[in-house]
Order: structure tokens, then sequence, then C-alpha cells
């Protein structure tokens, strides 16, 4: 069966600030970044993998799909390119390592961020680095933790030592600074950040006896601050983690509390008082509907607040949306349910935690889990095609990596010689 033939549509959010970049600062502000390589035209569980592609704590179909042809085990993963391979690698040597995370593809490119505070696109299609964005954050005073990309702008967040607090700042989409907004504390963290094209808004939590607590924060098309909303220590809003916007209101992931901001009104509201939806910390949106995995799987109508699916399920990361199933990753195992109906098609136990969501390349979900262990589940029908440590099939060493970013056909992730990517091989 060949996977390359169609591709599925593939759905999430990423908690790690994707689709609003972090910036480190020109001129010496720490937190925004600058141009540093101009474009160039391109030159170029446990246990080992299953013998009968079942698995004892796997439920759901098992061998041939319904189109008749028999799924082949991943074999191996193969390298298709290193860091060191890119042409223009040369403009990282002050760049000694990428982070493992935030990453994320946006119009073909590969973006991901470095432990000296740059953001880097590259062209994995080429081998090239198309652009460094470089910041003067020091790997040892904070990093560059997020980026969103809208229209002609990018956002980005960073965060620095207790010396400093964090930023948030725009950039052209060519890397110039448009504006920077520092947060009004020292040993501020930026947990999220969202924009409706027009404003701009950011959710921090600042550690500290006296000033700690959380403030909710929204931002003019000139960074300046327009609307501020402080919650004390005590009240336990300390858990910032996504925002998204949809139809004037601003519903905010958060650890503890239902949280939203209503646009027009400028007011903080409750989600579940004013519209009947309980959104949760880890959520995705896709066309309108929001899938949640706080307190058990739910979807939501956006517009009329109609619950539309729910299940009892616990995760960890935010779902993953393909055509018609929802991929829920957990401490208690990968699960698939029918967007539809809620129903649960098949389930997959994990021997440790993920600490991301699923990748989906070619109908395959691939999920890393903190004991280093890959699994590889055919979407359709819960198949089990790999299960076992992360490794070269060709050297037979073990990668050591958390994040894993799909790019095409292939996975693409950070480890200790750098950033790299390999492709799933099928016998």
């Amino acid at each position: 069966m060949d996977r390359r033939s169609s591709r599925p549509k593939t759905e999430h959010r990423r908690r790690e600030f994707l689709g609003v970049a972090t910036i480190p600062l020109l001129g010496g502000v720490a937190g925004c970044m600058q141009p540093l390589l101009e474009e160039s035209e391109a030159d170029q569980n446990d246990g080992g993998p299953s013998d009968d592609g079942s698995d004892d704590d796997s439920d759901g179909a098992n061998g041939d799909d319904e189109s008749g042809d028999d799924l082949e085990d991943v074999s191996g993963f193969e390298v298709v390119w290193e860091e060191a391979f890119l042409e223009g690698a040369e403009s990282l040597d002050d760049h000694v390592r990428f982070d493992r995370s935030p990453m994320q593809v946006f119009e073909d490119l590969l973006y991901a961020v470095t432990r000296e505070g740059a953001l880097v696109g590259v062209d994995p299609d080429a081998l090239q680095i198309e652009t460094v964005l470089e910041g003067a954050v020091e790997p040892t005073t904070g990093s560059l933790d997020g980026f969103l990309f809208e229209d002609d702008r990018i956002y980005v967040q960073s965060t620095h030592s207790v010396e400093d607090n964090g930023v948030v700042c725009q950039l052209s989409s060519e890397g110039e600074l448009r504006w920077t907004h520092e947060m009004h504390e020292d040993m501020t963290t930026i947990g999220a950040v969202a924009t409706d094209g027009d404003q701009v808004f950011v959710g921090s939590h600042t550690t500290g006896d006296v000033d700690g607590g959380s403030r909710f924060e929204v931002l003019n098309s000139n960074g300046q601050e327009v609307f501020t909303e402080m919650w004390p220590e005590e009240e336990s809003v300390n858990a910032f983690t996504d925002f998204f916007v949809h139809d004037g209101i601003v519903y905010m992931g958060e650890l503890n509390n239902q949280l939203a901001y209503d646009i027009d009104a400028g007011e903080i509201v409750d989600p579940e008082e004013e519209f009947g939806m309980s959104i949760g910390q880890d959520h995705t949106v896709v066309n309108g509907t929001v899938y949640t995995v706080d307190g058990g799987l739910r979807g939501y109508d956006l517009d009329s607040g109609e619950e539309l699916i729910s299940a009892d399920v616990g995760g960890s990361e935010p779902p993953v949306v393909v055509d018609e199933h929802i991929l829920v990753a957990g401490e208690t195992g990968m699960y698939a349910y029918n967007r539809e109906t809620g129903e649960e098609l098949w389930h997959h136990r994990l021997t440790g935690d993920p600490e991301h969501p699923p990748a989906v390349i070619d109908g395959v979900a691939y999920l890393l889990d903190n004991a280093d262990v890959l699994s590889a589940l055919h979407i359709e029908t819960g198949e089990v095609l790999y299960d076992d440590q992360f490794v070269d099939s060709s050297t037979d060493e073990e990668f050591s990596t958390s994040h894993l970013e799909p790019y095409d056909t292939q996975l693409v992730f950070v480890d200790a010689d750098g950033l790299k990517s390999v492709e799933p091989q099928f016998p």
C-alpha cells in the first residue's frame, strides 16, 4: 500500500506559541530579531516492532485496511538530511544548538529556533537555509519561546532570566523590527499570544512574593497596551498555554479557570456561563469547531455553543484532527475517535508520557513518549506499524528528542547532533 498516494488533512494547535512568532530585539534590545542571512536561490512497549501488526494493548481493526491491501510495518527510520548538509549552514556558526521546540512549517519552509535566540527558516526540499532572524538573547539569559505568522507580520515571544522581563515583538515578513512590548515585571514568563489581525493578546505569569500573579494584556497595532487584567497569585490563574480568537472573542487556554475576553465590550467573561462551552487548557480549532481534552474529549460549535461530541478520555496534549478522526494523546495512551459521533475507534497503550501531539504522515500517526519509544499507528485501522526505540536504521543509534514535526514524508526533529530529518522505511 503506497501511503504517499493520498495525504489526509491534518490540523492541530501547538502549544509552543506556534503561529505567532517570537523575536529577539534589534539594536541590543533583548527579545526581537533581525535578518542575518538573506534569501538566496536554491542549488540545490516496551517491546519491539509487532510481528503480526497487532498489539495486546491496542484495540481496533488490525491486519488489512479497508482497501484490502496488506499494511506494512515500519522497518526503521533513515536519515534524509542533517544540519551540516544544508547550504548556508555556515550562517549558524554562532548558534551551537537548535532548541527541540518550538518548530513549525509555514509556506513550505520549516522554522526552528536556536538556543541563542534565532528563528531559522529551512527549505528541506532544496536542502538550504533560506533565512536566519538573529536576536540578542544569549543561551544563559533567556530563550525564544514561540512565534506566530499573521499575513505580512511575525510575532515573537521571548522569556529571559530573572534580571529581565518577557518580551513580545512584531516583525515584518522580511524581519524588520516594527515594535517591542516588554512585560511590566521581572521574572515574567509569557505563556500565550494570539492576534485578530489588529490587536495582539498576551497572557503571562510573574513569579514573586509581592508582585506575583498573572496578567492578560491587549496591545494595539503599534504594540501599545490598551487593556490589562491582573490576577494575584492566590487566585490560581497561573498556566496560560494557548489562545485563539473567534468571532470577536479571545478564548484563553488556562489550567484552572474558564476565561475569555470580549473584544468589543473590552471585558473578561466566563465562556461556560456566557456561551455554554468549557474550553479548557488543551484545544484545537477546525472549521468553527473547538475540540478540547481537559476533563474529557468535547467538541463545541463556536457559533452556537452546541456540544457536538463528548467522550471520557484524559489527554495532556492538544487533539489532532485528521479527516474524520480525532487523535488524543495522554499518559494512558493514544486514542482515536470518530469526529462526528465521538465514538472511540481504537487505543494504544504507551510506555511513557507524550510531550507533544502525534505527528501525522500519509495516514500514519507517529507519537514519541518520554521513554524514547516511538509508536506508529495506522489512523484508519489502529494497526500498530512500529512500537520500539526511535533509532537510525542504518547505524542502530538511538535518536534522543521529544518533538517530531512532519514535513511531507519526513519527520524533522532536533537531537544531540542538531537539526535532522528522517523518513520512515517500509519493507
